[in-house]
């Protein structure tokens, strides 16, 4: 580890909105390698984003369809979801433009598209007991590629929480928390291993904590010093900071900011990131979440029910794709408390 106390740099984040930007952006190559087209009449890439929202998971489902013919094609675009994750009057529900990401979509073989239709709402319909949004009678233009996205709740954050942290589709975070009491000051160290359980490896996959030490009371007001930090030390690729932020229990934070730009974790490979830090105790009492940013791509995994092309005339073959893009901002299975006695960690409520 190496002492990064002297090179912190002030940033100001909006943590709860990070990469929800309403616009467009093109399809990009997986890799370096592509697979090559043969003959298919459509390509249908999905993409699954999890992301959060006040802390609240919210999957963002994206179909694009591109018609490979020189003759439109009409279809029947439709997306089913688990009934009781349908809400009529849901704030967190959105659709086509309302919807859109600024990450690019990726795929492995090329998409030749002269432009985009972005669809916006659609028909609602029941199907046993899934909910099933019907984009019905869609024209597919030669070389389009039409969009059909929305948000929707994913459901509660606790379902993302393990007795050794936090385990998300196949990323597992698993933190080891730890403080020890020296004379006049507390050494704070978290150890955190980025954990991939999977059979494919998560790509441009990008790490930030943020460890608050002064913070505003709910609804506002002047910030109020909870620890006050002495010297810091992490990993040699994690890089230290010091940010203000907004961090989704609506207050004003600021504090330390650890990131990583880890790139690639293999299938069933791991990372570890340690952040050490000692700091005196100021307030009396109080709660310090940790709060983890994940960021990164994983291909060939689904969250959500695949979206179903229906053609009026049989067109012939598919060249489909799909995969996982975690975007997400979420507080740490564990917190620390402040409390007369001194600083001490325990699971979060």
């Amino acid at each position: 580890m190496k002492n990064r106390a002297n090179t912190m740099r002030v940033r100001l984040i909006t943590m709860i909105t990070i990469g929800l930007m309403m616009q467009f952006a093109p399809v990009m190559s997986w890799g370096q390698e592509t697979e090559a087209l043969a003959g298919e009449t459509l390509a249908v890439i999905e993409r699954d984003t999890i992301q959060t929202r006040n802390f609240v998971p919210v999957i963002n489902h994206e179909a694009m369809i591109v018609n490979l013919t020189d003759k439109p094609i009409i279809a029947d675009i439709l997306s089913p979801l688990p009934a009781e994750k349908y809400s009529k009057d849901s704030p967190l529900a959105a659709f086509g433009r309302n919807s859109l990401l600024g990450a690019p979509m990726f795929s492995p073989f090329p998409v030749p598209s002269s432009g985009q239709i972005i669809l916006e709402k659609p028909a609602v319909k029941l199907a046993g007991q899934q909910v099933v949004y019907a984009w019905e009678k869609t024209e597919l233009p030669p070389a389009k590629a039409v969009i059909a996205q929305y948000d929707n709740f994913y459901g509660p954050k606790s379902d993302f929480y393990r007795d050794f942290g936090l385990e998300i589709a196949r990323l597992q975070v698993i933190s080891d928390y730890s403080v020890k009491k020296t004379k006049n000051t507390y050494r704070v160290l978290l150890n955190i291993t980025l954990k991939n359980v999977g059979d494919q490896p998560i790509e441009e996959f990008f790490f930030r904590l943020f460890l608050p030490t002064d913070a505003s009371l709910k609804g506002g007001g002047d910030m109020q010093a909870l620890v006050g930090m002495e010297e810091v030390w992490a990993s040699d690729h994690v890089n230290i900071g010091q940010s203000t932020i907004v961090d989704g229990f609506n207050r004003t934070a600021s504090g330390i900011d650890a990131s990583s730009q880890i790139g690639v974790i293999p299938a069933k490979s791991e990372v570890q990131c340690v952040i050490q830090m000692d700091c005196k105790k100021i307030a009396e009492t109080g709660e310090i979440y940790p709060l983890l940013y994940l960021l990164g791509r994983q291909k060939l995994i689904r969250l959500w029910p695949g979206t179903e092309i229906k053609t009026e005339k049989d067109v012939g073959r598919k060249k489909e794709f799909q995969y996982l893009f975690y975007n997400l901002v979420i507080p740490d299975r564990f917190v620390f408390k402040l409390t007369r006695e001194g600083i001490g960690v325990e699971q979060a409520r």
